[in-house]
Order: C-alpha cells, then sequence, then structure tokens
C-alpha cells in the first residue's frame, strides 16, 4: 500500500486496489505536535478501500491496540468476492460490481459473495453495523466542526491544527470515503472512529 507501506494479497482484488487506495501524501509527520493543512482536498484519496479492508492508513494514536476484521485476511479474492458474486440480474453483482438492488420497492444488499462464511445471515448486522458506524461519523463530524476543523456541509477548513485534530479529519474522510459504512472491517473502523471522538472530547475538556 502506498501509504503505509504494509503488503497485502487479496488475490483478483488486488487488479482493484492499484486504484482504490489512499495516495501518499506525508499528512501527518510522525512524531509531529501540529499539522499545518493548506488544501482543502488534504487527506486521503477518494477509494481507499484497500486501506480500510487492509487496516492501514488510518490516524493511529500511539498506545492504542487497533485490530482488524477477518475480511482483510479470509476473504481469497478481496473486492471481488463481494462485489462479482452471484448477480441479481444487472443490478448487482457480477460485471455490474453493485451490491446494492431494488427489491419490491426497497434496496436490498447482494449477500450472494456473503454466505459462505455467514450461512444464516448476514442481513441484521449489516444493517447494525452501518447503524452504529453512521452514528459515530456524526459525533465526530461534530467534534471536527467545534475544533474548527470542518465545515457544516463537510468541507475541511485550511489552517494549523493539532495532529490529533487533523488525524481525526483524516480517519473521518478515510472512513466517509471508503464508502461501505464499516463492512469493509468494521473492527478496525470503529476504533479509528471511537478513539478520534474520545481524543477529540479530551482536547474540549
Amino acid at each position: 500500500l502506498w501509504v503505509s507501506g504494509k503488503t497485502v494479497d487479496y488475490g483478483k482484488g488486488n487488479l482493484c486496489i492499484n486504484c482504490h487506495q489512499a495516495r501518499p501524501n506525508d499528512a501527518i509527520p510522525a512524531g509531529a505536535d501540529s499539522v499545518n493543512i493548506n488544501s482543502r482536498y488534504w487527506g486521503p484519496h477518494h477509494g481507499p478501500q484497500a486501506n480500510v479492508l487492509g487496516a492501514a492508513g488510518g490516524y493511529e494514536i500511539a498506545g492504542v491496540s487497533y485490530p482488524s476484521q477477518e475480511h482483510s485476511t479470509q476473504v481469497t479474492n478481496g473486492c471481488v468476492t463481494c462485489h462479482m458474486a452471484e448477480p441479481y440480474g444487472v443490478q448487482a453483482g457480477g460485471h455490474q460490481m453493485g451490491m446494492t438492488y431494488q427489491y419490491h420497492g426497497h434496496e436490498k444488499i447482494n449477500t450472494a459473495g456473503c454466505i459462505t462464511c455467514h450461512p444464516s445471515g448476514i442481513d441484521a448486522k449489516i444493517e447494525a453495523t452501518q447503524t452504529e458506524v453512521l452514528d459515530l461519523l456524526t459525533q465526530l463530524k461534530t467534534l471536527l466542526i467545534d475544533h474548527g476543523a470542518m465545515t457544516e456541509t463537510g468541507g475541511i477548513i485550511t489552517g494549523k491544527m493539532s495532529a490529533d485534530v487533523a488525524g481525526a479529519l483524516l480517519n473521518y474522510n478515510m472512513v466517509r470515503e471508503d464508502g461501505s459504512e464499516g463492512i469493509h472491517n468494521a473492527d478496525y473502523v470503529k476504533t479509528l472512529l471511537n478513539n478520534s471522538i474520545q481524543a477529540l472530547n479530551q482536547v474540549l475538556k
């Protein structure tokens, strides 16, 4: 991976991650107390799925353990396993690669690639995970606005800020831009967000 230097192997999904990963940006120099953000485009590339799946590239607070979900090691072909699973018509899976389709007026997730590991079903767990992650993103956005790092519409405010605030901003954008709302690596994503929230709350005290 370009950002962390970590080596990952997603089998057939390696073709995808050539592009779907964060770009090198030296966003937060190691050991820095503060960061000068001079661009509203600062932070991870718009498709950092490989980083989230591989649990690499987020801003990690020293001395804290950052776990990773089994998706990063047990899904042999990474992206391909789920996104190109048995298709639902032309709406999801296969060469369409989408994960959702319309079914009697409701949006459903194509879980054809999930059933090998989750034979009893996964819909309820997906919904619970995404609800939790979206709530954490909302909490973190509120704190980033309070710290003057983000606008109400989610834009980056340039200027000098502490490393923890900049790191929280990086984590927020990485999770948001990943787009899976935690499904790619729930354990890593929730730890990034919870630790960022805790760090910003400490600063506000």
